[in-house]
């Protein structure tokens, strides 16, 4: 009814907790031996930022280490993402 509202009668809604139940946090050195793996979607138009996020799937469970947002040139970002261990 929610989606309905907001679609077809333009009402605004706020449905908390649809997306994702809770998030589970991490102290360091804590995270598990599993497969490492990053997405990164590059900056390649004008005013585009960079976004990476590095992160470890074990049992069906995804945890994030790692996170680069920014809007600095190819003369930064790449060696910075080639520091980060995967």
């Amino acid at each position: 009814p929610s989606i309905f509202q907001a679609n077809y009668h333009q009402e605004t809604i706020d449905d908390k907790g649809r997306l994702y139940k809770r998030f589970l946090e991490y102290g360091e050195g804590e995270l598990p031996e599993g497969v490492k793996m990053a997405y990164v979607d590059t900056a390649d138009e004008g005013k585009d930022f960079l976004c990476a996020i590095f992160f470890i799937v074990y049992m069906k469970k995804i945890y994030i280490y790692d996170v680069v947002y920014t809007q600095d040139g190819q003369e930064i970002t790449e060696p910075l993402l080639a520091y980060i261990k995967i």
